[in-house]
């Protein structure tokens, strides 16, 4: 069986505008998300070939064709490392006693805790999602109510958005603990309480 393009992914034509795409992926993420019923891998399936298309660069790559998992792989990749050198970048020009207080621990924390904050965010946009859909349970459909149904329409879709950026934005903290698990770095003796750095 032929392996479908991303274009079909999103059931869109090859010569689809950015605003096309947009919203074409908006429709199917509703459809396939878990949260409404639908299965993780048709949602990361969509996802995967939003993360593409909607990338001018990305979608020229892909239209050349290159490998689109090569395509997210890279970018992938580039995340992690961006993430890790970019907490480290901001540790090391902080005033941290760097004899008694190990590296990559700092950076573990760091990066925990931006993860654990992105798990909330997720939670946040669960919990509104459920919200604008009970709200719109209760509305009754008529020409009067048509704005407000699809106000909350679109403000479900920009939480259904947002939790795909959560999600690889979780993926990528996953991947850059990883990174640094093997890492050691020697300090003397006397332990000083680790310092906690916010990296954004």
């Amino acid at each position: 069986m032929k392996k479908k393009t991303l274009y079909e992914d999103l059931a869109i034509d090859k010569k689809a505008t950015p605003d096309q795409i947009k919203k074409a992926y908006r429709q199917k993420a509703k459809q396939t998300h878990p949260d409404n019923g639908g299965k993780p891998d048709e949602f990361r399936t969509i996802a995967k070939a939003y993360n593409i298309l909607s990338d001018e660069e990305k979608r020229k790559r892909y239209d050349n064709g290159e490998n689109p998992d090569h395509i997210n792989q890279n970018t992938h990749e580039q995340n992690v490392l961006s993430v890790v050198f970019g907490i480290f970048n901001n540790i090391i020009d902080q005033n941290i006693d760097f004899i008694h207080n190990n590296i990559f621990d700092l950076i573990r924390q760091n990066i925990q805790a931006n993860e654990e904050k992105a798990k909330a965010d997720k939670n946040k946009n669960l919990k509104n999602i459920k919200k604008y859909n009970d709200i719109l349970r209760r509305i009754k459909k008529k020409d009067q109510s048509e704005l407000f149904i699809q106000l909350l329409d679109d403000k479900i879709k920009g939480c259904n958005a947002l939790i795909v950026q959560i999600d690889e934005h979780i993926y990528v903290c996953e991947d850059a603990l990883k990174l640094i698990k093997e890492c050691e770095y020697e300090i003397d003796p006397q332990y000083v309480h680790s310092q906690y750095f916010s990296f954004k």
